[in-house]
């Protein structure tokens, strides 16, 4: 009993040591596991900002990577600097017009489609007031068009016309008139000249025909001609009975 009358004599002694320890131990482990709280929310906090930017950081260089492209487009007639001229994808045929330096006082757009996408190696004609009152006028509406769509030359297509189309050769349709074709032509071996030969078909049919036959094979039939650019109903009809698959 002794043993314990001391402890209590020690105790209520010191108890107020005791308490204010007690107290202290209490402060001690609160901040520890606040502390431990705390930093386990900011390194959770930093992986989230980490990844965050890493994750920006690719988007930027997916965003860098991306090549832009470009088209180089000729720009002719009656334009302030005609020449050749560098086009980003996407860009219409009043950019081409624009970067040409803009349009002449006595520029005519009315044949021209200017919100039409532009293609690399694409000439664009603006003509002048008096071109297009002057453009010879033919009874088919084709005809009209196909002259609008080429220069006074006839050598050069206008890629930005309203309507594109290749121009017929006068002279071969002129020459077939008087000259009837006496044997039929293979639409799949007869080389250019020789298409040019047949009512209708000027040079740059002729060489759209070439191109379809390399592309798809041979033709089948004479009316399988009708699935080339440019040939319809009215050319097929003057070239039926002077063609073969032979």
């Amino acid at each position: 009993m002794d043993f314990l009358d001391s402890i209590k004599d020690i105790f209520f002694k010191f108890k107020n040591y005791f308490i204010i320890g007690g107290i202290l131990l209490l402060i001690l482990l609160s901040m520890v596991g606040f502390y431990y709280c705390f930093d386990k929310k900011i390194k959770n906090l930093e992986d989230s900002l980490a990844f965050d930017f890493n994750e920006s950081k690719v988007l930027e260089m997916d965003d860098n990577d991306k090549k832009e492209v470009y088209y180089k487009v000729e720009v002719k007639g009656s334009v302030h600097n005609p020449g050749v001229y560098e086009l980003v994808e996407g860009s219409r045929v009043i950019d081409a017009i624009n970067a040409a330096g803009g349009l002449l006082d006595n520029a005519d757009t009315s044949v021209n489609n200017l919100g039409k996408l532009v293609k690399d190696e694409m000439v664009i004609i603006v003509y002048t007031k008096d071109e297009v009152n002057n453009f010879t006028k033919v009874l088919e509406e084709e005809k009209v068009v196909e002259e609008k769509c080429l220069d006074n030359n006839g050598l050069i297509e206008n890629n930005s016309c309203v309507c594109e189309s290749e121009k017929e050769s006068s002279d071969s349709v002129d020459s077939q008139n008087d000259n009837k074709v006496q044997d039929k032509i293979s639409i799949n071996k007869a080389s250019k000249e020789e298409l040019m030969t047949l009512s209708g078909i000027g040079e740059a049919k002729a060489l759209k025909i070439i191109e379809y036959r390399n592309t798809n094979g041979y033709f089948k039939s004479i009316d399988e001609i009708m699935n080339v650019s440019g040939i319809g109903d009215a050319v097929f009809e003057k070239i039926k009975d002077f063609i073969t698959v032979d």
